[in-house]
């Protein structure tokens, strides 16, 4: 970071230093004037003893001039000095901030190097260097960053193309970058996560950048591993679990016989529990298939009008059950055709339905769908308890839920707004949410619809394609 840190100061360096050697030249300039003035003053009393008395009044004129200007040439003195310490100064505190920077790049566990808009490094610490298996890291610094430090992304692209810090610069904030390689001496390869932070003089201006990163390829083998586990654990439970749940249906149908009421009573609520396990080992096996990327679709033009209908219909009976109104509200001009997979859709209105419905205790829940620009929106509006701005970023992440005592009442898991995420950003569209506390929530997504001018029959898969989601279900 040395000539960052370097550069940064010298503006003001060199304008305490200009001051200085304007004040120099101030100051030579009333010593010689005084030194003109004193030659004058002698010559003039020789002048005086010469009878010439004219002269005389001269000469105190010039005796007062010397001490006017030796009053102000001492007054300049005193203020060089004064500007000399300020100077040393801030000397003083460059030197100690550089030793700063040098101290904290030297005890930081991750890769730190910085460059500047060129992309030339300036410093690079100790731990990155451990990466590269270098030993100098002098002999690092003037080269281009892209050039020492081998990083791409998981498609194989070099950082000069993808570089995280031009990322930075070009949307001016930190850029985290969780999915890129680092090619090591022996060709090795890491995987890293990075954060890119631009620098920026006094004036706002870019002037350079961070990029700090970690190995993170021991966390990613674990996540990997975690993956395959829940993989194999849900496909092994979901076989018995159906039998299960099917000879509890026979049961309850009094196809094996006649049964009575206690025993009736205590098999619905098996039954009811078995279909809840069952659900929640479908929305595993969703995400496990999204975590390893296993998801094979049969995405084509999708009129959702039919995929929200049909979810209206299956939840109707739920949300009379506690005493809700359901509704489905779009325009008749709304174009509802959508390029996705029959079955993902479904599993994503569901969720959002179901979600709400969850924590709905009173009032209504209004599914809306709406146009803006080549973009179709769909609402899911709730009345039910809302959500506290803190919770709002953490709302889309896996098993996790709200930590209110309201929201207690609700059984789940925490995975189906995380499904529907995953799902829409699969489909290529956005999901956000807006609440406020004790006002209810609004779920939106936006997906691209269907034109002549985006529409290519031939871009689409063959209607063969497997279709590895077709008994997925909604989050319980």
């Amino acid at each position: 970071m040395d000539n960052l840190t370097k550069d940064i100061p010298q503006d003001k360096k060199n304008s305490k230093s200009g001051n200085l050697y304007s004040k120099i030249v101030l100051f030579s300039g009333l010593i010689l004037v005084l030194a003109i003035l004193l030659i004058i003053s002698v010559a003039t009393d020789f002048l005086v003893k010469l009878n010439f008395p004219f002269l005389k009044l001269v000469n105190w004129g010039i005796c007062a001039l010397i001490i006017i200007l030796s009053f102000f040439t001492v007054k300049e003195v005193f203020k060089l000095k004064k500007k000399e310490k300020e100077i040393s100064g801030i000397i003083d505190q460059l030197v100690i901030d550089k030793h700063k920077d040098e101290a904290i790049l030297k005890s930081i566990g991750d890769g730190v190097y910085v460059v500047d808009k060129n992309r030339n490094l300036l410093s690079i610490n100790k731990v990155a260097c451990d990466y590269l298996e270098v030993e100098n890291q002098n002999t690092l610094v003037g080269h281009h960053c892209f050039e020492v430090l081998k990083i791409q992304n998981e498609a194989g692209v070099n950082c000069k193309d993808i570089c995280p810090a031009l990322k930075s610069w070009s949307r001016d904030e930190a850029v985290v970058a969780p999915d890129f390689c680092l090619i090591c001496k022996n060709n090795k390869l890491i995987n890293i996560a990075s954060v890119a932070t631009p620098l920026k003089d006094s004036k706002g201006n870019i002037i350079g950048g961070v990029v700090v990163f970690r190995d993170i390829s021991k966390q990613n083998e674990v996540e990997r591993e975690r993956t395959n586990f829940v993989s194999i654990a849900t496909h092994e439970l979901s076989t018995p679990l159906a039998a299960i749940e099917a000879g509890i249906s026979m049961a309850l149908e009094e196809k094996t016989g006649k049964i009575e009421p206690p025993t009736r009573s205590l098999l619905e609520k098996v039954y009811k529990s078995c279909k809840r396990l069952a659900s929640l080992v479908r929305s595993l096996i969703i995400i496990s298939k999204l975590g390893k990327g296993e998801m094979e679709l049969n995405i084509k033009p999708l009129n959702l009008d039919e995929v929200i209908t049909e979810v209206i219909d299956e939840f109707s009976i739920q949300a009379l059950e506690k005493g809700l109104t359901l509704k489905y509200e779009k325009s008749p001009e709304t174009s509802m055709f959508v390029l996705a997979d029959f079955n993902l859709a479904r599993v994503l209105i569901e969720n959002l339905v179901s979600n709400a419905l969850k924590f709905t205790e009173k009032g209504e829940i209004i599914v809306k769908c709406g146009e803006k620009n080549d973009l179709l929106v769909v609402t899911v509006i709730d009345t039910g308890p809302g959500i506290p701005a803190e919770q709002l970023p953490n709302l889309f992440q896996k098993f996790r839920q709200l930590d209110q005592s309201l929201t207690r009442i609700a059984q789940g898991t925490g995975i189906g707004l995380y499904i529907a995420k995953s799902i829409v950003e699969i489909l290529g569209g956005k999901i956000w949410v807006e609440s406020e506390l004790g006002k209810g929530s609004r779920f939106s997504f936006s997906l691209q619809k269907v034109t002549s001018n985006n529409f290519d029959s031939k871009a689409l898969p063959k209607e063969n394609v497997t279709q590895e989601v077709k008994n997925i279900d909604r989050e319980p």
